[in-house]
């Protein structure tokens, strides 16, 4: 890795195929390919994005993680909108699952009385079944036991959110993110 930093074509050429090749593979069973995600990447990169990825680059130190979350969400929104239009649903159905969202639950999906047949319906019963169904075993385990201060509980649960399709595309907006995750998205980025 060089210690040079990123030009607006090096983000052109590397973030947007690194990106598109993530959001491309992810969403390959919904017939999204990776020429129309760098596509989709390129028309926000030259366009809206053109002046925020100029600010972010002109930082001091760069911010190429910020970069390379946008243009990843740029290509999970156009993915979402293939899927959605593939298997016959609106884009806008689709819920993101947030951290707090999924401890908040937690107690319901862990109650065993707490099912559809006792009169519980709507969006709260289809949240807590969505979580019941993306737990193994080890999950239902940990989190009988577990409490929400422990070092662990935050990663476990963006397991859980990561088996419901991850965070939400959140461009423009800050968020927390892990020094382990922060590292696992940049690693790659000269490749």
């Amino acid at each position: 890795m060089s210690d040079a930093p990123y030009t607006f074509d090096q983000v052109a050429a590397t973030f947007t195929r690194k990106a598109a090749v993530y959001v491309a593979n992810r969403y390959r069973n919904y017939g999204v390919e990776f020429d129309d995600v760098q596509q989709e990447l390129f028309v926000w990169l030259y366009d809206r994005g053109k002046k925020k990825v100029e600010r972010w680059l002109a930082n001091e130190p760069q911010q190429t993680t910020r970069i390379y979350r946008s243009l990843l969400d740029q290509g999970i929104r156009y993915a979402e909108r293939e899927k959605a239009a593939k298997v016959g649903y609106s884009a806008d159905d689709v819920y993101w699952y947030t951290p707090g969202t999924i401890t908040g639950l937690m107690p319901l999906v862990l109650d065993d009385t707490f099912v559809q047949e006792n009169g519980h319906v709507g969006e709260l019963i289809t949240m807590v079944v969505d979580i019941r169904r993306v737990m193994t075993p080890e999950d239902r385990d940990y989190f009988l036991f577990a409490d929400e201060e422990w070092a662990d509980w935050a990663d476990r649960v963006q397991v859980l959110i990561n088996r419901l399709g991850g965070n939400r595309p959140h461009v423009g907006r800050r968020r927390v993110m892990s020094n382990a995750q922060s590292i696992a998205i940049t690693r790659d980025d000269a490749a």
